[in-house]
């Protein structure tokens, strides 16, 4: 199994956040071990998205539920990824969502 760690080497099992309603977290740096034909990927919730890009890219972030990011074109080695997420609008009272970010086979 692939561990997505902190650019320290450390062990990433959760990353706890309190996001108001319709905001967006800071910019995050995690380190991704690639493998042909894995992806970097996040659950589909209907309260919030986890949003990434490949680190000092510059491009656009992208919905890791919606389009997983390949790491075939990385296989072999270790790169840093920028993550954010971005709450949605919600209905009701306070929201608890677990959003889990993986490195697998699509």
């Amino acid at each position: 199994m692939s561990v997505i760690t902190d650019t320290s080497g450390n062990a990433l099992t959760s990353i706890p956040l309190t996001l108001a309603e319709s905001s967006e977290s800071s910019v995050m740096t995690v380190r991704v071990p690639c493998v042909a034909g894995q992806f970097l990927s996040a659950a589909i919730d209907a309260s919030a998205k986890v949003l990434a890009r490949l680190a000092g890219s510059g491009g656009a972030f992208v919905d890791l539920a919606v389009a997983p990011i390949s790491l075939t074109p990385y296989a072999g080695g270790t790169r840093d990824f920028e993550l954010k997420v971005q709450a949605l609008a919600i209905a009701g009272s306070l929201v608890r969502v677990a959003l889990p970010v993986r490195v697998a086979y699509q």
